[in-house]
């Protein structure tokens, strides 16, 4: 089972950062809004990185050969992970809760 929590705070960061873009001191201040921007761009840019290594991992214990995922070019990644469904990421995912 996959540990979420660095995943859990990238995500906390990329809120903050978000939180501290919107802010009146952003508003009110450019220089201080551009400082903000470049801070919530990293911090997607980490958050993005995270969650794809893990997505991966995940795979990699439930494909039948991992080592097919390390030279599939990115596209067909995303569209392996789709047909993984849900139970990819959250393998206790039961699909009762879909509308």
């Amino acid at each position: 089972m996959l540990d979420y929590s660095p995943l859990e705070k990238a995500l906390a960061q990329l809120e903050k950062s978000l939180g501290y873009l919107h802010s009146e001191a952003a508003r009110t201040d450019s220089d201080l809004h551009q400082t903000f921007r470049a801070a919530t761009i990293k911090a997607f840019e980490f958050t993005y990185d995270i969650g794809l290594k893990m997505l991966r991992r995940q795979l990699e214990e439930i494909i039948l050969n991992p080592a097919e995922l390390r030279e599939m070019p990115f596209m067909d990644f995303v569209r392996t992970a789709a047909d993984a469904g849900p139970r990819c990421l959250v393998p206790e995912f039961d699909g009762s809760d879909r509308v």
